[in-house]
């Protein structure tokens, strides 16, 4: 015991400064498809290559991701399609992946160089049965009763089997929704010149549809339920269905951005004529909504338009910026972060800014004054220094969320934070950084230039697994896997529990480890490795927190 003592000691004196960024080294990359890659459509039958992959991609616990790719077609031509592509990882972790596939067959694709026809791909999710939902928008060319030609938009909402292994010789989606450009009884009239089978496939067409347009707001949970944001005329409608016949549908005043879970909770973001709200709404009772929260009241100042849900609608997170008033409110810190809505109503905050003399979750501190508590001037720090409010939010069944943060260097990153459910309170871990603009991936040129969330986050009982989509500086696109190569150290091992780090947590921990008495209480989520215990390791991160904190000084 005294010679381990002694160690800590010396490692306390000698041990050179790490970063906060240092933690989050847990993660390994690997690319699941790229541009330049093979991708095979009409059930092999034909390879192309991809030379776009769009932002916006979607992953089931299948190990299935859909995404809207590009390819080069015929004559030169580029065609959009909705692709899928599947993963295995085997009990040694081995990584096999397949190429991907094209769900449309390449007879109904139409060229995208701006010129009518055109046809293109947007949002776009995957859940666990394999279906694959997405809007497409096409303009065709048709020939009027007078003999002029028209270019008219129509839209679609579209279910796509995404089965990989069993794909059918001919796939056709099934319709969800279809937006008919006010054609009405002017149906008759018209004949489809390019393409000619446009009112057939790979969509029938629907005659005196309800809507005149869809928006690409689109959203399906695990069950196969759908929200979308068609409309009629001039006025705006948020609508829920399951099947092309069976639908229901709300009246709004602006676009919103939206996420179903499975028990049917929807969340959703509206600017309603100039006040800010992110909502809570049912899928059988879109009538009636619930305030998450607003700018009208004054306590939330800032709403993110991405707020998002988890599967089992446990967990509703958002961006926003809390007053003061606000604080007192929901008895936490003011400024700006990220924030969790719990079934029981509660608002917790996630984390916050470095260095705004307020100690949010997650942050660490120097106690200069040993009275065991953060004062002002003690120098709150996390990696975080801002954050991204309109970016994408991810969030699974865990309680595990994903997000967009500035990190130390000032980069663009993504980062990982989780609340962890304990009795009736809710201890919050993290953050943690996952990757940042300017870094590498193996398998990839360069360094990375963008990055991108959408549907990302794979919900399964090992947490921390994602696909994200990235772009390097020689602009390569690329849909890449992020699984986590050991525990991350999301927990801070604040052993004794007073929302500091100093050397009494690592002496409480040397008296665990020795199995010497101890009258204070232990709080279990300081194991940062997943033991279920105190140990060497927990003592050894609170001397490396502790050089941070002192390096930073």
């Amino acid at each position: 015991m005294k010679r381990l003592y002694y160690l800590i000691c010396y490692l306390l004196l000698t041990t050179t400064a790490y970063s906060f960024n240092s933690y989050g080294d847990s993660y390994q990359f690997d690319v699941i498809t790229k541009t330049g890659d093979i991708a095979f459509a009409d059930n092999h039958e034909i390879q192309r290559t991809l030379i776009d992959i769009k932002r916006n991609s979607s992953v089931n616990e299948n190990g299935i991701i859909a995404f809207i790719g590009k390819v080069e077609g015929t004559f030169g031509t580029k065609q959009e399609n909705v692709y899928a592509v599947k993963y295995e990882i085997d009990s040694e972790s081995k990584l096999t992946i397949g190429n991907p596939e094209a769900l449309m067959q390449t007879a109904f694709e139409l060229k995208d160089d701006g010129d009518a026809p055109n046809q293109v791909f947007a949002n776009i999710q995957i859940n666990n049965q394999n279906q694959v939902v997405a809007y497409r928008l096409t303009y065709a060319m048709v020939l009027m009763k007078n003999y002029s030609m028209l270019s008219m938009p129509l839209s679609y909402v579209e279910k796509w089997d995404a089965n990989i292994n069993s794909l059918p010789l001919e796939p056709k989606p099934e319709l969800i929704a279809c937006g008919d450009a006010k054609i009405g009884s002017s149906f008759d009239q018209l004949t489809p010149i390019s393409p000619s089978t446009i009112f057939k496939y790979p969509s029938s067409f629907v005659v005196n549809s309800p809507w005149d347009g869809i928006f690409s707001r689109i959203s399906m949970n695990n069950n196969g339920e759908s929200v979308f944001v068609p409309m009629n005329g001039d006025k705006l409608f948020m609508a829920v269905s399951k099947t092309l016949d069976i639908y229901d549908s709300i009246e709004i005043i602006d676009l919103p951005n939206l996420k179903i879970a499975d028990t049917g909770k929807i969340i959703f973001y509206q600017n309603k004529n100039g006040v800010r709200e992110t909502r809570l709404t049912q899928y059988d009772a879109i009538n009636s909504s619930e305030l998450i929260s607003t700018t009208e009241q004054g306590v939330f100042t800032n709403p993110g338009i991405n707020p998002t849900i988890s599967d089992d609608g446990q967990y509703i997170v958002f961006y926003d910026e809390l007053n003061e008033e606000g604080s007192q409110k929901y008895d936490t810190t003011p400024g700006p972060g990220i924030f969790v809505y719990l079934p029981d109503k509660r608002i917790c905050r996630i984390n916050g800014i470095s260095y705004n003399d307020h100690l949010d979750p997650g942050e660490l501190y120097q106690d200069q004054n040993l009275n065991g508590k953060f004062d002002q001037g003690e120098n709150d720090q996390s990696s975080i220094i801002d954050f991204y409010p309109n970016e994408y939010i991810c969030v699974n069944n865990s309680g595990d969320i994903i997000y967009f943060a500035k990190n130390q260097k000032g980069k663009k990153a993504i980062f990982r934070s989780r609340i962890y459910p304990k009795d009736d309170q809710y201890q919050v871990s993290g953050p943690v950084e996952i990757i940042s603009i300017g870094d590498s991936i193996s398998d990839l040129p360069g360094t990375v230039h963008d990055l991108s969330l959408f549907d990302s986050y794979i919900n399964k009982e090992e947490s921390g697994e994602l696909v994200f989509w990235a772009e390097m500086n020689d602009s390569t696109k690329a849909l890449v896997l992020a699984r986590v190569k050991d525990n991350s150290l999301i927990f801070i091992p604040d052993i004794d529990g007073n929302n500091t780090i100093n050397l009494k947590d690592a002496i409480s921990g040397l008296r665990i480890i020795s199995r010497m008495t101890t009258n204070e209480t232990i709080y279990i989520e300081a194991d940062i490795n997943g033991d279920q215990k105190i140990g060497t390791e927990e003592i050894l991160y609170i001397l490396k927190t502790i050089s941070v904190l002192k390096s930073s000084q």
